[in-house]
């Protein structure tokens, strides 16, 4: 589905849900390099930037929550170039969706940012959807704060299963952020006619809001490693606790089964063999051994 923003230096054509006739229309309405138009077909998992004489083209990967909690991400790909900019999503971002409807519709938010060419305009729109994306550090922290509670208080397999579920996002986030950093820069420091000179100003605070992120994530990283070793060690407590009752219990029922061995073998000549007491005798002498061994290894 394709939709249209006619700005007064350039034109925005925003493609989402990209279709065959989409794929057509990149083709045969500007001159891109066959295999940029072959990247905005396939789903890769690698950020790219290709600087030619007329046009720049970028892929950027934009992270978003599934239904299942997992991080993922969707792609964004962007030409742009003196007078257009090129959008192209398999799958509606929300960021790009809103930034775009907004500037459709809200006359005053197009000319601000749409107004100062398709170089700015790119900047804003990349500056909106990372801006939106800290909406994700936040929820990530959230997550770390409560499972911090639940570490201390619930050892169990629930617990390490939500802790490995939350270091596979934070290490998912991060591993996304590092090369959109780099991209960025290398945006900044591409020159071209079609790119204002004052362009890199605006990428170095894109960089700088990337930069934050990166450095919340960092810190969230090492909380949660510290959270699993705490796991850990207070799981191998608790499984050391279990197995302590477990030989508290085996050692003090030798006594007993000792005692029972021997009267359970059939001779004659054992002591107080033919007391009908001896029976009551066994098994009081067995109960204390029972509970004095419990006793002593309580106290240890």
């Amino acid at each position: 589905m394709q939709e249209t923003i006619q700005g007064k230096q350039f034109t925005w054509y925003h493609i989402t849900k990209l279709a065959e006739e989409d794929v057509s229309f990149l083709r045969e309405s500007f001159q891109f390099n066959a295999l940029d138009v072959e990247d905005v077909t396939i789903d890769s998992p690698i950020p790219k930037l290709d600087v030619y004489k007329h046009y720049v083209f970028a892929v950027f990967h934009i992270p978003i929550f599934a239904q299942d909690g997992r991080l993922h991400t969707d792609t964004l790909a962007i030409f742009f170039g003196a007078d257009y900019i090129v959008t192209v999503t398999k799958r509606p971002i929300a960021a790009v969706e809103k930034f775009f409807s907004r500037a459709k519709q809200n006359p005053k938010f197009r000319a601000a940012n749409l107004g100062k060419g398709a170089g700015f305009a790119l900047y804003k729109l990349l500056h909106y959807t990372f801006y939106h994306t800290q909406s994700l550090t936040a929820d990530l922290a959230r997550q770390v704060g409560e499972l911090e509670e639940r570490v201390y208080k619930h050892q169990t397999r629930e617990t390490t299963r939500l802790l490995a579920f939350l270091r596979r996002n934070v290490l998912f986030f991060r591993t996304g952020l590092d090369p959109e950093r780099s991209m960025v820069t290398l945006l900044g420091n591409t020159r071209r006619p079609f790119i204002a000179e004052d362009l890199p100003v605006y990428f170095d605070d894109l960089r700088d809001l990337l930069d934050s992120m990166w450095t919340v994530t960092e810190n969230l990283k090492q909380v949660v490693d510290g959270l699993f070793d705490v796991n850990e060690s207070l799981l191998a407590h608790k499984t050391n606790h279990i197995v302590t009752i477990f030989t508290a219990i085996a050692a003090a029922l030798m006594p007993p089964t000792l005692v029972a061995g021997i009267y359970g073998m059939n001779v004659t000549w054992l002591p107080f063999i033919n007391q009908p007491w001896a029976i009551v005798f066994l098994f009081v002498l067995s109960l204390v051994s029972f509970f004095g061994v419990i006793y002593w290894m309580r106290r240890e």
